[in-house]
């Protein structure tokens, strides 16, 4: 599945450059996270326009996109704001996931966010994933070393993201070029 394009690009560009001329201020540290988890939220949303899943990761041309959140949701209300947004043809639909035994069994995720709160379960949620066309992403550095295809962190003080291609090959997923030109670091 590939998203429009062009216009997904240029909102990816503008909300990056508008990043790069206005750093979040400095507030109170509710306040950062709020925003941090806000910007976040955006690099979702952005990123599924860029990434085509392998035939048959959808149950029908018009079923939902699955993004799902495990354990601890950092992101609060503000994800909550692009649920029913369109992804192709696809709409998203949200879900909040307790454990990483529910990953597998109970949830069809194109788009699985693991947040810092999950560091220690990376590999295991990877394993239990296995072969699923399943776009992972994190906040937790250094987790493409554990096979996430997606890993955003914080570099002066804007969010930045690195692509684990292998990881996003090696379950079926292909990701834009344009997408990984906007990578600060691409793991082969």
């Amino acid at each position: 599945m590939r998203g429009n394009g062009l216009p997904v690009l240029l909102e990816l560009l503008i909300l990056s450059i508008l990043l790069l001329f206005f750093p979040p201020q400095t507030a109170g540290a509710e306040e950062q996270i709020a925003h941090e988890y806000q910007i976040k939220t955006a690099f979702l949303y952005n990123f599924a326009h860029f990434v085509e899943w392998p035939a048959g990761a959808f149950s029908s041309p018009s079923s939902d996109f699955h993004i799902c959140i495990l354990g601890k949701d950092p992101f609060g209300e503000q994800i909550d704001a692009i649920t029913r947004k369109p992804i192709g043809s696809h709409q998203i639909n949200l879900s909040r996931i307790a454990s990483v035994a529910a990953v597998q069994s109970t949830y069809d995720c194109h788009l699985l966010f693991i947040p810092r709160s999950e560091k220690d379960t990376i590999p295991q949620i990877v394993a239990r994933l296995g072969k699923k066309p399943v776009l992972t992403v994190t906040d937790q550095e250094n987790a493409a070393q554990s096979g996430v295809i997606i890993t955003m962190t914080i570099i002066d003080e804007k969010v930045r993201f690195q692509i684990n291609r292998k990881a996003a090959a090696d379950v079926g997923i292909k990701i834009s070029s344009k997408l990984l030109s906007l990578a600060t670091k691409v793991v082969e």
